[in-house]
Protein backbone atom coordinates (compact mmCIF):
# COMPACT_ATOMS: atom_id res chain seq x y z
CA UNK A 1 0.00 0.00 0.00
CA UNK A 2 1.36 3.49 -1.25
CA UNK A 3 1.62 6.32 1.82
CA UNK A 4 -1.06 8.13 0.14
CA UNK A 5 -3.04 5.15 0.18
CA UNK A 6 -2.31 4.28 3.45
CA UNK A 7 -3.21 8.16 4.98
CA UNK A 8 -6.83 8.15 3.21
CA UNK A 9 -7.57 4.92 4.67
CA UNK A 10 -6.32 6.06 8.18
CA UNK A 11 -8.33 9.43 7.79
CA UNK A 12 -11.67 7.66 6.73
CA UNK A 13 -10.79 5.11 9.94
CA UNK A 14 -10.38 8.47 12.08
CA UNK A 15 -13.57 9.96 10.83
CA UNK A 16 -15.88 7.21 10.25
CA UNK A 17 -14.48 4.74 13.28
CA UNK A 18 -14.60 4.58 16.60
CA UNK A 19 -12.00 7.29 16.55
CA UNK A 20 -14.37 10.27 15.44
CA UNK A 21 -17.03 10.08 18.62
CA UNK A 22 -14.63 7.14 20.98
CA UNK A 23 -12.72 10.15 22.52
CA UNK A 24 -15.52 12.61 23.42
CA UNK A 25 -15.89 12.30 26.95
CA UNK A 26 -17.20 14.27 29.95
CA UNK A 27 -15.86 15.34 33.70
CA UNK A 28 -17.80 15.94 36.27
CA UNK A 29 -14.69 18.80 38.08
CA UNK A 30 -13.90 20.12 34.39
CA UNK A 31 -17.17 20.76 32.85
CA UNK A 32 -18.24 22.59 35.91
CA UNK A 33 -14.76 24.47 36.62
CA UNK A 34 -14.22 24.81 32.66
CA UNK A 35 -15.48 28.83 33.16
CA UNK A 36 -13.20 29.27 36.15
CA UNK A 37 -12.36 33.19 34.71
CA UNK A 38 -15.79 35.07 36.30
CA UNK A 39 -17.36 32.23 37.74
CA UNK A 40 -20.80 32.12 37.06
CA UNK A 41 -21.56 28.62 37.77
CA UNK A 42 -22.21 25.81 35.27
CA UNK A 43 -23.03 26.45 31.79
CA UNK A 44 -26.14 26.12 30.57
CA UNK A 45 -26.92 23.79 28.20
CA UNK A 46 -24.81 21.35 29.62
CA UNK A 47 -24.81 17.48 29.88
CA UNK A 48 -24.05 18.08 33.64
CA UNK A 49 -26.63 19.37 36.21
CA UNK A 50 -26.53 20.20 39.98
CA UNK A 51 -28.86 19.79 42.67
CA UNK A 52 -30.72 18.13 45.21
CA UNK A 53 -33.13 15.81 46.68
CA UNK A 54 -35.00 14.70 50.16
CA UNK A 55 -33.22 12.02 51.51
CA UNK A 56 -36.03 10.17 52.46
CA UNK A 57 -38.07 7.47 50.57
CA UNK A 58 -37.54 5.02 48.49
CA UNK A 59 -37.18 6.44 45.17
CA UNK A 60 -35.46 9.84 46.42
CA UNK A 61 -33.08 9.43 44.87
CA UNK A 62 -34.47 9.47 41.52
CA UNK A 63 -35.69 13.08 42.07
CA UNK A 64 -33.99 16.48 41.59
CA UNK A 65 -33.93 19.89 42.55
CA UNK A 66 -31.60 22.38 40.44
CA UNK A 67 -29.08 24.89 42.74
CA UNK A 68 -29.60 27.91 41.47
CA UNK A 69 -26.85 29.88 43.16
CA UNK A 70 -23.62 30.54 42.89
CA UNK A 71 -21.47 32.41 45.20
CA UNK A 72 -17.77 32.82 46.38
CA UNK A 73 -17.58 32.99 49.95
CA UNK A 74 -14.16 33.68 52.33
CA UNK A 75 -14.18 30.86 54.71
CA UNK A 76 -13.41 30.94 58.48
CA UNK A 77 -10.37 30.25 59.45
CA UNK A 78 -8.19 29.51 56.87
CA UNK A 79 -9.71 32.26 54.14
CA UNK A 80 -9.33 29.35 51.86
CA UNK A 81 -11.84 30.37 48.48
CA UNK A 82 -14.93 28.03 48.57
CA UNK A 83 -16.63 28.65 44.63
CA UNK A 84 -20.28 27.07 45.53
CA UNK A 85 -22.84 26.63 43.51
CA UNK A 86 -26.48 26.05 46.04
CA UNK A 87 -29.70 26.79 46.86
CA UNK A 88 -30.04 31.01 47.75
CA UNK A 89 -28.96 31.55 50.93
CA UNK A 90 -28.00 27.75 51.55
CA UNK A 91 -24.41 27.24 52.67
CA UNK A 92 -25.91 23.35 52.13
CA UNK A 93 -26.37 20.96 50.30
CA UNK A 94 -24.22 22.16 47.61
CA UNK A 95 -20.99 21.03 44.89
CA UNK A 96 -18.32 23.44 45.02
CA UNK A 97 -14.54 23.88 43.84
CA UNK A 98 -12.63 24.29 47.19
CA UNK A 99 -8.96 25.36 48.00
CA UNK A 100 -7.05 22.33 49.17
CA UNK A 101 -5.39 24.33 51.88
CA UNK A 102 -9.36 25.16 53.01
CA UNK A 103 -9.20 22.30 55.53
CA UNK A 104 -6.90 19.86 56.05
CA UNK A 105 -9.71 16.64 55.05
CA UNK A 106 -10.86 18.28 52.08
CA UNK A 107 -10.57 15.94 48.72
CA UNK A 108 -7.97 17.31 46.66
CA UNK A 109 -8.84 19.57 44.16
CA UNK A 110 -8.38 18.69 41.02
CA UNK A 111 -10.05 16.04 39.91
CA UNK A 112 -12.38 16.18 42.58
CA UNK A 113 -15.71 17.94 42.80
CA UNK A 114 -16.65 19.31 46.14
CA UNK A 115 -19.52 17.52 47.47
CA UNK A 116 -21.57 18.44 50.59
CA UNK A 117 -24.93 16.93 51.34
CA UNK A 118 -27.51 19.05 53.71
CA UNK A 119 -28.98 17.48 57.05
CA UNK A 120 -32.27 16.07 55.42
CA UNK A 121 -30.94 15.96 51.67
CA UNK A 122 -28.98 14.33 49.16
CA UNK A 123 -26.65 16.52 46.48
CA UNK A 124 -27.29 14.80 42.80
CA UNK A 125 -24.51 14.79 40.37
CA UNK A 126 -26.21 13.96 37.53
CA UNK A 127 -25.56 13.56 33.27
CA UNK A 128 -27.53 13.55 30.57
CA UNK A 129 -26.90 11.21 27.65
CA UNK A 130 -26.82 13.88 24.32
CA UNK A 131 -27.08 10.72 22.24
CA UNK A 132 -27.89 7.39 22.24
CA UNK A 133 -24.57 5.35 22.66
CA UNK A 134 -22.54 2.94 24.94
CA UNK A 135 -20.56 5.06 27.55
CA UNK A 136 -17.65 3.99 29.66
CA UNK A 137 -18.75 5.53 33.22
CA UNK A 138 -15.93 5.57 35.62
CA UNK A 139 -16.22 7.25 39.25
CA UNK A 140 -14.62 7.27 42.48
CA UNK A 141 -15.93 8.69 45.75
CA UNK A 142 -13.34 10.34 48.35
CA UNK A 143 -14.14 10.76 51.77
CA UNK A 144 -13.07 14.06 53.19
CA UNK A 145 -10.59 13.06 56.26
CA UNK A 146 -13.19 14.56 58.68
CA UNK A 147 -15.51 12.29 60.60
CA UNK A 148 -19.01 11.32 59.44
CA UNK A 149 -19.91 8.28 57.78
CA UNK A 150 -21.27 9.31 53.83
CA UNK A 151 -23.38 7.59 51.83
CA UNK A 152 -23.05 7.68 48.20
CA UNK A 153 -24.27 5.81 44.93
CA UNK A 154 -24.83 5.75 41.34
CA UNK A 155 -28.20 5.04 38.78
CA UNK A 156 -29.81 5.54 36.03
CA UNK A 157 -32.88 6.19 34.60
CA UNK A 158 -35.03 8.01 32.44
CA UNK A 159 -37.59 11.55 32.94
CA UNK A 160 -40.71 9.10 33.25
CA UNK A 161 -39.66 6.03 32.98
CA UNK A 162 -37.33 2.95 34.30
CA UNK A 163 -34.91 3.32 37.25
CA UNK A 164 -31.83 1.34 37.91
CA UNK A 165 -29.65 1.06 40.64
CA UNK A 166 -25.64 1.04 39.36
CA UNK A 167 -24.09 0.88 42.80
CA UNK A 168 -25.87 0.42 45.82
CA UNK A 169 -25.27 2.98 48.46
CA UNK A 170 -22.11 2.44 50.23
CA UNK A 171 -21.11 4.29 53.35
CA UNK A 172 -17.81 6.06 53.43
CA UNK A 173 -15.44 7.19 55.98
CA UNK A 174 -11.53 7.96 55.54
CA UNK A 175 -10.99 6.94 59.18
CA UNK A 176 -11.29 3.86 57.94
CA UNK A 177 -8.78 3.15 55.46
CA UNK A 178 -10.95 0.35 54.11
CA UNK A 179 -13.90 2.36 53.53
CA UNK A 180 -12.43 5.47 52.56
CA UNK A 181 -13.61 5.53 49.11
CA UNK A 182 -16.15 3.94 46.58
CA UNK A 183 -16.23 3.41 43.37
CA UNK A 184 -17.92 2.43 40.11
CA UNK A 185 -16.91 1.35 36.63
CA UNK A 186 -19.21 0.16 34.09
CA UNK A 187 -20.71 0.35 30.31
CA UNK A 188 -23.95 1.55 29.60
CA UNK A 189 -26.08 1.73 26.39
CA UNK A 190 -27.94 4.90 27.15
CA UNK A 191 -30.48 6.60 24.80
CA UNK A 192 -30.56 10.05 24.38
CA UNK A 193 -31.52 12.28 27.25
CA UNK A 194 -31.36 9.48 30.02
CA UNK A 195 -29.61 10.58 32.92
CA UNK A 196 -26.43 8.81 35.08
CA UNK A 197 -26.87 10.61 38.65
CA UNK A 198 -24.16 10.50 41.36
CA UNK A 199 -25.66 11.23 44.61
CA UNK A 200 -24.05 11.94 48.27
CA UNK A 201 -26.06 11.65 51.40
CA UNK A 202 -24.97 12.27 55.58
CA UNK A 203 -24.41 8.66 56.26
CA UNK A 204 -27.45 8.08 58.53
CA UNK A 205 -25.01 10.33 61.51
CA UNK A 206 -26.13 14.16 60.48
CA UNK A 207 -24.28 15.94 57.45
CA UNK A 208 -21.48 17.42 59.59
CA UNK A 209 -18.24 16.56 58.11
CA UNK A 210 -19.87 14.48 55.27
CA UNK A 211 -17.29 16.37 52.75
CA UNK A 212 -17.31 14.02 49.56
CA UNK A 213 -14.90 14.70 46.53
CA UNK A 214 -16.24 13.17 43.38
CA UNK A 215 -14.17 12.05 40.20
CA UNK A 216 -16.81 10.86 37.80
CA UNK A 217 -15.68 10.58 34.27
CA UNK A 218 -18.04 9.08 30.96
CA UNK A 219 -16.32 8.53 27.88
CA UNK A 220 -18.45 7.85 24.50
CA UNK A 221 -17.33 4.17 23.49
CA UNK A 222 -18.94 3.77 20.00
Amino acid sequence: MTSTRFLSVLLALMLTGPLAFGNESWNSFQDFWSKAAGFTGPTTPNTWSYGSAASSGKDAIYSFTAFTDNNLEIQIPTGGPLYKHANPGAAEPCVARANAAWYSGAPPMPPYLFVHPGESSYVIVRWKAPKAATYKVIATFLASGETGLKSVGVVRYKEAGAKEELMAPALINRENPKSGQAKYEGSLKLEEGEFVAFYVGNGGDGHGGDAVGLDAVITAEK
